[in-house]
C-alpha cells in the first residue's frame, strides 16, 4: 500500500491443482498425466498433489459449492478480488478452460469479506507484516507467498 505497487499473479490455479482434476491420480489427458509430454516425463503418472494439497483442494471446493461456482471460478475470483493484485495471468489449452476462467468475474461478486477470510484461513498463506529493526527504527515489510502451499 505505501509503495503503490500491484502484484501480478502467475499460475493462479497452481498449475491446475485448483481445478480439482489432480486430486488423486493425474488424468491421462492432462499435462501431468500424459507420460509423453514434458511434465508427464518429469512426474510420470504420480499423484501430483500431496495429502496437504488434496486437503486444500477439497476445502476450497466445499467453499465453492454453496456459492454455486466452480473451484476454478472461486480460486480466480479470490485472486482478482485481492486489492493488492493488478494482473491475474490466465492459462489454458482449450477454449472451454478460458470460458471457465471467465466465470470468476461473476464469482468475485459473491465473495463477501467472510468468504475471503475463510479462503485465506484454508490457504494459510496470507502475507503478514513483519517487524524488522533497521537503523533503530521499525520498518514493516510484507512477504508474498505462493497461492497454495507446495
Amino acid at each position: 500500500q505505501p509503495y503503490n505497487l500491484g502484484l501480478t499473479v502467475w499460475s493462479p490455479l497452481a498449475g491446475g491443482k485448483l481445478t480439482g482434476k489432480y486430486i488423486g491420480d493425474a488424468p491421462s489427458d492432462g499435462r501431468f498425466g500424459n507420460k509423453e509430454g514434458p511434465l508427464g516425463k518429469w512426474f510420470g503418472n504420480a499423484k501430483v498433489a500431496d495429502e496437504d494439497n488434496s486437503k486444500v483442494q477439497k476445502l476450497i471446493d466445499e467453499v465453492a459449492k454453496p456459492l454455486g461456482v466452480s473451484m476454478v471460478a472461486l480460486a480466480l475470483a479470490w485472486v482478482i478480488k485481492n486489492k493488492a493484485v493488478s494482473v491475474c495471468l490466465l492459462g489454458g489449452r482449450k477454449s472451454s478452460q478460458l470460458e471457465a476462467n471467465m466465470e470468476a468475474l461473476e464469482a468475485a461478486k459473491k465473495l463477501t469479506p467472510e468468504y475471503m477470510k475463510k479462503i485465506e484461513e484454508i490457504l494459510g498463506n496470507k502475507p503478514q507484516p513483519r517487524a524488522r529493526l533497521s537503523g533503530g527504527q521499525i520498518r514493516f515489510q510484507q512477504y508474498i507467498t505462493n497461492p497454495i502451499k507446495q
